[in-house]
């Protein structure tokens, strides 16, 4: 709260999201909605001086909106989860390759039969899980807490970021071996990070706190990280397939192109600022990209010397119920398998009586 000199208090903290706000009727305590992990809220109210307490909660979300003069509150209900879809060789049809009830951000080995995802369900806790599946009917393996960020191109290690405070780049290992912490210049503050084609060197991107962020390269086994972008470029970072270039957004949402040498930068052609990408084409001149806003959804390759924009394959999801947008997508070597996460809500607007 903000008092009226501008002083502000934190009645409470540490929740993994918070969703809603009101004022209780005497003026004396609030109340809003958290999750302690996961997207689970709940009803919770805390007074001025700081004590909280569970008012309500239930299996599915509860976001408060407001509470009327005659004390009921105006509460949605609500359930919210993503889902991995995939169709690769050996799968008639899309098929849903989620674990529990938030997988997302998939990506898959060259060959297509990996999948690499984020499971953000609050069964796996607050630092979300790193999770590996075989293609088309192995069980799920969780090969450690975070955000899965790449496989390696020999399938044999997956980066994650694990958000601890500071932030932890990791590698895990997909079969047999030991957990590697990576260096990764000790920043403490990640945006992506992915392997370079030789499998012993990565690039990432991230910032100290304080100071702006950028791209370096660095060997798994550590070493120094050598910077491939200005100050303040380092969003939306893909290497080039060869290994030899980085495209990154720039604020303005262009597309610039570094060589890992530290030769001249270009700026890429062709991209537009609803363009979400995927990677880089195999022809070392294109990006693949979709727009998640639109069913089907369109995925199409650019050539980033030319400008032109060619359709690859659309995607529809099977079932387009409750559906918000597709968020990520990825492609196999072939462009033809593929996977996708989409977005779902489910809400229902009530009042309720007697709380307090």
């Amino acid at each position: 709260v903000v008092d009226l000199d501008g002083k502000v208090t934190t009645l409470a903290d540490g929740y993994w999201g918070s969703e809603g706000i009101a004022w209780a009727r005497d003026g004396r305590s609030i109340v809003y909605s958290a999750a302690g992990s996961g997207a689970d809220y709940a009803l919770r109210s805390v007074d001025l001086e700081g004590k909280s307490r569970l008012v309500r909660s239930d299996s599915t979300g509860l976001v408060i909106h407001d509470i009327g003069a005659d004390g009921r509150w105006l509460v949605n209900k609500y359930r919210i989860g993503f889902e991995n879809w995939a169709r690769v060789a050996g799968m008639e049809r899309e098929r849903n390759v989620s674990w529990l009830d938030s997988s997302i951000n998939p990506t898959l080995s060259r060959d297509g039969r990996t999948l690499l995802f984020d499971e953000e369900s609050s069964h796996v806790g607050r630092n979300y899980a790193t999770c590996l599946r075989r293609l088309p009917d192995a069980p799920v393996v969780m090969l450690g807490e975070g955000q899965p960020l790449d496989l390696s191109p020999d399938g044999k290690w997956a980066l994650a970021r694990v958000f601890d405070t500071p932030q932890r780049l990791v590698a895990y290992p997909t079969g047999a071996g030991e957990t590697r912490e990576l260096d990764a210049g000790g920043f403490g503050n990640y945006q992506s990070a992915a392997f370079l084609p030789d499998g012993r060197r990565f690039l990432f991107c991230g910032w100290k706190t304080g100071e702006p962020g950028r791209c370096y390269v660095e060997a798994i086994d550590g070493g120094p990280a050598t910077p491939v972008t200005p100050e303040g470029l380092f969003v939306n970072a893909e290497v080039s397939r060869d290994g030899t270039r980085v495209i990154v957004r720039d604020d303005a949402g262009r597309g610039r192109i570094f060589p890992l040498d530290g030769g001249r930068p270009i700026e890429a052609k062709g991209l537009k600022p609803e363009d979400q990408w995927i990677r880089w084409a195999d022809d070392g001149r294109s990006l693949l990209v979709f727009d998640g806003h639109e069913l089907p959804v369109p995925v199409e390759r650019v050539d980033l010397e030319s400008g032109e924009r060619r359709l690859v394959r659309t995607i529809e999801p099977a079932n387009q119920r409750s559906l918000l947008t597709v968020e990520y997508v990825a492609l196999a070597d072939d462009e033809q398998s593929y996977a996708y996460s989409v977005w779902r809500t489910q809400s229902q607007l009530f009042t309720i009586a007697g709380l307090r």
